[in-house]
């Protein structure tokens, strides 16, 4: 959610007045995003969900 936030922040900080030029804002800063981190936080998420369907609708809070 953080890095969601500040990405809004980079692409907002501009006005902007059209969908291209919007479109052009999040595309060069996605480019510019540490990809390390992007597969970082992809990793965490596929681990909780490996772990809810391994629980099986149980709780699995307590696993992670």
């Amino acid at each position: 959610m953080l890095l969601i936030k500040i990405n809004q922040q980079q692409v907002y900080h501009i006005k902007i007045s059209t969908v291209n030029e919007l479109k052009r804002r999040i595309n060069s800063e996605w480019a510019a995003l540490s990809h390390t981190l992007i597969e970082c936080a992809v990793g965490a998420w596929y681990q909780g969900l490996c772990t809810c369907i391994h629980a099986a609708g149980g709780h699995f809070e307590h696993t992670l």
